[in-house]
């Protein structure tokens, strides 16, 4: 067993007991909050045990995905076709601009979706609501490419932007997808492990990432190496 899925079966392990635990600290402060009046002082302490609980489960969700990286089933997979289906979850806070009609990658559909639903989620704490970001897709040659994050292979790829107005400084830049990095030292967004988890999901699928600055705006890429068009 090699060092990296020895980490993984401890995180999995991790979240199985933080979940054993968590049963009864989700379920008794709600009962506990039905019989409080919602203006007493009792009330708001529980209520802020309550949210903490709630963040304790999230880091137990997603330990437990870490865990479930190597067992997820691949397939070629329509990235815009994936894009379309997630737009419904997105209210009007996202512009999508697709342009990789009919390229595919190979992936698990449900765990890439989960993912990039929870990205953008996480990066929509980081605008004002009069803010949108914006998705675009293409397929790419892409050079070999040197970045902070990895070294990108020649190859063609299809690449997915997630353009925010939330700027992150030039500094910062090269630690954004290290876990609660973005929570921790820049406190901008509620889940420090959105990024750091995408980060290990991408890798997984010989996928890489980057992040840069242009016009304003902080753009997370996701480069997927192309597997076939219809």
């Amino acid at each position: 067993m090699n060092e990296k899925n020895s980490i993984e079966i401890l995180a999995g392990g991790i979240a199985h007991d933080i979940n054993n635990i968590l049963g009864v600290l989700i379920t008794y402060p709600s009962l506990i909050l039905a019989k409080l009046p919602k203006d007493s002082a009792p009330y708001k302490y529980v209520e802020k045990m309550s949210r903490s609980v709630e963040e304790l489960s999230k880091l137990s969700q997603n330990l437990a995905q870490v865990y479930r990286e190597n067992s997820c089933i691949l397939t070629t997979v329509d990235m815009d076709e994936m894009i379309q289906q997630l737009k419904s979850n997105w209210d009007d806070y996202v512009q999508i601009d697709l342009n990789a009609k009919n390229a595919k990658f190979l992936g698990n559909f449900e765990r890439v979706s989960t993912l990039i639903d929870n990205f953008i989620k996480n990066l929509e704490d980081g605008i004002q609501p009069s803010e949108r970001l914006k998705i675009t897709s293409q397929v790419l040659n892409v050079e070999k490419t040197e970045t902070p994050y990895a070294i990108i292979p020649k190859k063609e790829y299809i690449v997915l932007e997630i353009h925010s107005c939330a700027f992150i400084e030039e500094e910062h830049l090269p630690r954004v997808f290290e876990p609660f990095y973005i929570k921790k030292v820049l406190r901008r967004y509620r889940d420090g492990f959105a990024h750091a988890l995408l980060a290990i999901s991408i890798r997984n699928i010989a996928g890489y990432l980057n992040a840069l600055n242009r016009d304003k705006e902080t753009i997370y890429q996701i480069y997927l190496p192309l597997s076939g068009r219809k």
